[in-house]
This record gives C-alpha cells, structure tokens and sequence, in this order.
C-alpha cells in the first residue's frame, strides 16, 4: 500500500493527481479546468470532473466566474453539444404548451425538435387531469 500525500506532489507533474481532493481554491480549480480542457474534452462522462466538482462547488462556481467571456461561451458550447440543457429546455416546453403556445412557437423558442415538441404535448394530454 502507498500513501500520497496530494499537497506534497509536484504541480506540474501531477496537476490532476495533485488537485483530486476537496479543498482546491477557485484559482486551483480554475487552472485545472483550462488544463484539462486543453488536453481532452470535457464531457459529461469525465469521471475526474464528476468527483472533483461534487467535492469543491463553491470553488467551481467562482472559477467559472473567473473565466473570460471567451473561455465562459467555449465551456457553454460543450454543454450545449453534451446535451446539457436538454431537461431544463424539455421543463420549458412542457411551460410553455400549458399555457397553449403552439406547438411552432415552443419549438422555435426552446430550439427543441419540432418532434420532441409533439411527443411532450402528448404526454401532457396523458397525464391525469388532477396531476
């Protein structure tokens, strides 16, 4: 067995091993997303991120807060390419015919599938009336 003490780790070498722990500052989590971004895509399935975000949210909120203009649109084009948004865009649909917008108009706005649109109003009309 080996134990590694993460702080004591060389930063440049190590930057990833280095920086899975809790208590990374917004400029260590910041440094660390552009590096990793550089290197590989970040994606939804990034096994590295999904633990080092889970356990530093304050920090990752303010480095993403730290980020240019540039770097902020960049990250929001691999949510929007991963499908991040999908739900919060389906939740808005849903809103959206409810309040009897057609079915044109919710597609253009949530820039949902003209199909996906339909298949939400279907469900809609499946649900129980008291639900």
């Amino acid at each position: 067995m080996q134990i590694l003490e993460s702080k004591n780790l060389s930063e440049d070498e190590n930057l990833f091993l280095r920086n899975l722990r809790s208590n990374l500052s917004s400029a260590d989590m910041q440094k660390t997303l552009l590096t990793y971004s550089e290197r590989r895509q970040l994606n939804s399935k990034n096994a590295f991120f999904d633990r080092i975000i889970k356990a530093n949210q304050t920090s990752y909120q303010e480095a993403i807060d730290m980020f240019t203009k540039d770097v902020r649109e960049i990250f929001m084009e691999g949510a929007e390419k991963y499908g991040w948004f999908a739900a919060r865009d389906k939740k808005l649909a849903k809103k959206m015919l409810l309040l009897g917008d057609s079915f044109e108009k919710v597609a253009a706005v949530t820039e949902l599938p003209l199909e996906i649109v339909i298949e939400i109003a279907n469900q809609l009309q499946e649900l129980p009336a008291n639900a």
